[in-house]
C-alpha cells in the first residue's frame, strides 16, 4: 500500500521515501475507546496493520458472557480489567508493538492525555460519550498564532484530532470519519435513533451504571444462576417470557435489589419499565463488529500514511438483510453548536474578578454581540459549572461576580459565553496575563 501510488493518494504522497512508513510505525500513537466486542477487533486490526504505539481506555471488567466474542480474553480473565488483560494480550501476541491500558472513565482523563494522540478510534456503545468525545476534539482545536501574537484564521492541523466512530448492534454496523472543522461533527448528523431500550451485552453485566443495565442482570445472570422457574430435562432454566406478569415482577425484584447494591437511582425501576428492558435485549454479533472494526482500522491507516483519502460520509453495513453496505455524504449542519466553536482563547489576570471578566469580554472587539451572556467553567476533565446566570437565576450567582478568577477557574480551562447575540455557544480557553 506504500510502495505505490494511486487516484486516490494525497497530494503529498510520495512512493519513493519511507516517509510514512516510518512515521506509521515509530511516531503514530492510537487511542482506542473501548475493549469490548468492537474494541478488541480494533486492537487486533491495528497491530496486524502496523501500528506500533496504542493505548486503549475501559471502565468496564471481563465477564463469562463476554468470552464467546471477546477474543482477546479467558476464562483465567473474569473479573479483571478488560484494558489491561486485552492489552497484555496483544503484546505477547504481536512483537514489536506496545499497547498501554487504562482502567477508567473516558471524561476523567486531562486535554494533555487526548492531544498526544494522533487518531483515536471509538468503539464506544454510549450515544452519550460519542457525543461528549466528539465534542472534545472540536474543544481541543485551536486557531494557528500568528508572528505578532494574534490568532490566524487557520486552524492549526498539530490541534486537530482525526476521529474514527464505529458502531455496532446486532447485525447492523456504522462507521464516520470524523476531522475538526472540516467534516461534519457527530452532531451535524441527526442519525441518533428514538429512545429505545437496547444495549450491548458487554455493558448490562459489569459496573451497572443505569436502572436499564439493573433489569438486563437481572435477565442475564440473577435468572441464570437462580432459576426460579424450574429447568429444563437439559437443565437449562426456562425461557424468560417477557408478557409472563410473574417473570417480569421477579426480574424487577432483582433488578432492585442489585441497584441498592450499587447506589444507582430507582425512580423508574417499575412493571412498564422492566417490561420493556426485557423485551429488548440485543446480543452483539462478533462478525458484525469484525467487519466494523476493519472500516475503522482501515480509515486509521489513511489517515496517517496518506495513501489514499478518507471517508466522506457515513458507511452503513446490513447484515440482516444482506450483505452489504450503504452511503450517504454528510454536510455540516450551519447552526451546529460543536462545530461552531470558534477555538478561541483569552488572557485575563488571576486577580481581575469575575465581573472585570465579564466586562473585558462585553469589550473585546473579537466578540461582538455579547451583551448579557452566561459564563460556564468547563475544565480538563469536562466537568461543568455555571459561572454567572440571568433572569430569576441571576441572584444565585451574584456572589461569584466578586470573586477572582484565580478562584474560579484554572488555566486551560473552557468559558462557554452563551448570548443572545450569538446563535451558538462561544468557546473560550483561559489562560493568565504575565
Amino acid at each position: 500500500m506504500l510502495t505505490r501510488g494511486g487516484p486516490f493518494t494525497s497530494g503529498s504522497f510520495n512512493e519513493n521515501d519511507d516517509e510514512s512508513r516510518n512515521f506509521l510505525f515509530h511516531s503514530v500513537k492510537v487511542l482506542v475507546i473501548g475493549a469490548g466486542g468492537l474494541g478488541c477487533e480494533l486492537l487486533k486490526d491495528l497491530a496486524l496493520v502496523g501500528f506500533r504505539d496504542i493505548e486503549v481506555i475501559d471502565m468496564d471488567t471481563i465477564d463469562y458472557s463476554n468470552l464467546n466474542r471477546q477474543f482477546l480474553f479467558r476464562t483465567a480473565d473474569v473479573g479483571a480489567s478488560k484494558s489491561e488483560r486485552a492489552s497484555v494480550f496483544i503484546n505477547k501476541r504481536v512483537p514489536g508493538v506496545k499497547v498501554t491500558a487504562h482502567h477508567g472513565k473516558i471524561q476523567d482523563m486531562s486535554d494533555d492525555f487526548y492531544m498526544k494522540f494522533h487518531v483515536i478510534i471509538s468503539g464506544l456503545d454510549s450515544i452519550s460519550a460519542r457525543r461528549w468525545m466528539n465534542e472534545k476534539i472540536y474543544q481541543l482545536a485551536s486557531k494557528k498564532i500568528l508572528p505578532d501574537g494574534r490568532e490566524s484564521e487557520e486552524w492549526d492541523d498539530n490541534t486537530r484530532i482525526p476521529f474514527i466512530d464505529g458502531g455496532t448492534e446486532g447485525f447492523l454496523g456504522n462507521a464516520r470519519f470524523i476531522f475538526p472543522h472540516k467534516t461534519p461533527c457527530f452532531d451535524c448528523v441527526d442519525l441518533f435513533p428514538a429512545q429505545q431500550h437496547v444495549y450491548q451485552m458487554c455493558t448490562i453485566v459489569n459496573t451497572p451504571r443505569l436502572p436499564e443495565h439493573c433489569i438486563a442482570w437481572a435477565k442475564d445472570k440473577a435468572w441464570d444462576d437462580e432459576a426460579p422457574f424450574g429447568r429444563s430435562p437439559a437443565g437449562d432454566p426456562v425461557r424468560i417470557d417477557g408478557d409472563n406478569p410473574q417473570h417480569i415482577q421477579w426480574c424487577l425484584n432483582k433488578a432492585l435489589e442489585h441497584a441498592a447494591r450499587f447506589h444507582i437511582p430507582t425512580e423508574r425501576l417499575n412493571y412498564k419499565f422492566a417490561q420493556g428492558v426485557l423485551k429488548n435485549i440485543i446480543p452483539a454479533i462478533a462478525a458484525t463488529n469484525a467487519i466494523i472494526a476493519a472500516v475503522c482500522a482501515n480509515e486509521a491507516f489513511k489517515a496517517v500514511t496518506e495513501s489514499s483519502r478518507n471517508l466522506n460520509n457515513y458507511i452503513y453495513y446490513f447484515g440482516n438483510t444482506g450483505v452489504g453496505t450503504n452511503t450517504q455524504c454528510l454536510e455540516k449542519k450551519e447552526d451546529c453548536a460543536v462545530c461552531n466553536m470558534k477555538g478561541l482563547t483569552i488572557k485575563t489576570k488571576k486577580e481581575a474578578t469575575l465581573a472585570d471578566f465579564r466586562q473585558k469580554l462585553i469589550e473585546d472587539p473579537r466578540f461582538k454581540g455579547i451583551h448579557d451572556p452566561v459564563l460556564t467553567r468547563c475544565d480538563v476533565k469536562n466537568n461543568k459549572t455555571y459561572l454567572t446566570q440571568t433572569g430569576r437565576w441571576a441572584s444565585r450567582y451574584a456572589a461569584n461576580l466578586t470573586k477572582p478568577m484565580s478562584e474560579l477557574v484554572e488555566e486551560g480551562d473552557i468559558v462557554s459565553v452563551v448570548d443572545t447575540g450569538y446563535k451558538t455557544p462561544l468557546i473560550l480557553k483561559v489562560y493568565w496575563e504575565a
